[in-house]
Protein backbone atom coordinates (compact mmCIF):
# COMPACT_ATOMS: atom_id res chain seq x y z
CA UNK A 1 0.00 0.00 0.00
CA UNK A 2 2.65 2.40 1.17
CA UNK A 3 5.18 1.89 -2.43
CA UNK A 4 1.11 2.42 -4.18
CA UNK A 5 0.78 5.49 -2.46
CA UNK A 6 4.28 6.97 -3.14
CA UNK A 7 4.37 6.39 -6.96
CA UNK A 8 0.84 7.93 -7.51
CA UNK A 9 0.47 10.74 -5.13
CA UNK A 10 2.24 14.27 -4.73
CA UNK A 11 4.10 14.73 -1.38
CA UNK A 12 1.47 16.87 -0.16
CA UNK A 13 -1.00 14.13 -0.64
CA UNK A 14 0.73 11.17 0.38
CA UNK A 15 1.25 13.00 3.88
CA UNK A 16 -2.64 13.29 3.88
CA UNK A 17 -3.23 9.56 2.85
CA UNK A 18 -0.81 8.55 5.49
CA UNK A 19 -2.47 10.61 8.41
CA UNK A 20 -6.34 8.72 7.25
CA UNK A 21 -4.35 5.75 7.52
CA UNK A 22 -2.58 6.65 10.91
CA UNK A 23 -6.40 7.58 12.23
CA UNK A 24 -8.06 4.93 10.60
CA UNK A 25 -5.48 2.87 12.59
CA UNK A 26 -5.88 4.74 16.40
CA UNK A 27 -9.90 4.06 15.74
CA UNK A 28 -9.92 0.39 15.36
CA UNK A 29 -7.28 0.02 17.77
CA UNK A 30 -9.44 2.12 20.39
CA UNK A 31 -12.50 0.10 19.00
CA UNK A 32 -10.61 -3.42 19.76
CA UNK A 33 -9.75 -2.25 22.95
CA UNK A 34 -13.43 -1.42 24.18
CA UNK A 35 -14.50 -4.50 22.60
CA UNK A 36 -12.03 -6.30 24.91
CA UNK A 37 -12.70 -4.66 28.36
CA UNK A 38 -16.51 -5.00 27.48
CA UNK A 39 -16.03 -8.70 27.10
CA UNK A 40 -13.44 -9.10 30.01
CA UNK A 41 -10.84 -9.98 27.75
CA UNK A 42 -8.34 -8.24 29.37
CA UNK A 43 -5.18 -10.50 28.31
CA UNK A 44 -3.44 -8.06 25.53
CA UNK A 45 -4.67 -5.09 26.39
CA UNK A 46 -0.95 -3.64 27.16
CA UNK A 47 0.22 -4.95 23.52
CA UNK A 48 -2.95 -3.20 22.40
CA UNK A 49 -2.02 -0.11 24.27
CA UNK A 50 1.53 -0.24 23.12
CA UNK A 51 0.11 -0.23 19.23
CA UNK A 52 -2.68 2.59 20.37
CA UNK A 53 0.57 4.35 21.74
CA UNK A 54 3.00 3.92 18.49
CA UNK A 55 -0.35 4.89 16.19
CA UNK A 56 -1.00 8.39 17.83
CA UNK A 57 2.81 9.17 17.79
CA UNK A 58 2.83 8.30 13.97
CA UNK A 59 -0.29 10.48 14.07
CA UNK A 60 1.09 13.57 15.58
CA UNK A 61 4.44 13.61 13.53
CA UNK A 62 2.68 13.07 10.40
CA UNK A 63 0.00 16.12 11.55
CA UNK A 64 2.56 17.97 12.51
CA UNK A 65 4.60 17.56 8.75
CA UNK A 66 1.55 18.67 7.51
CA UNK A 67 1.17 21.43 9.23
CA UNK A 68 4.64 22.61 8.70
CA UNK A 69 4.44 22.28 4.94
CA UNK A 70 1.11 25.11 5.07
CA UNK A 71 2.94 27.21 6.87
CA UNK A 72 5.69 27.24 4.39
CA UNK A 73 2.97 27.34 1.64
CA UNK A 74 1.74 30.60 3.38
CA UNK A 75 4.64 32.49 4.15
CA UNK A 76 6.37 31.64 0.30
CA UNK A 77 3.35 33.30 -0.80
CA UNK A 78 2.99 36.19 1.11
CA UNK A 79 6.55 37.45 0.28
CA UNK A 80 5.89 38.00 -3.23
Amino acid sequence: MASLIGCLLLPQQQLKCRLVIARFKIKSTEKTIRYCINHGLNTNLQYLLHHLDRYCAEFEVIYALIYEKKHYQINDNTDF
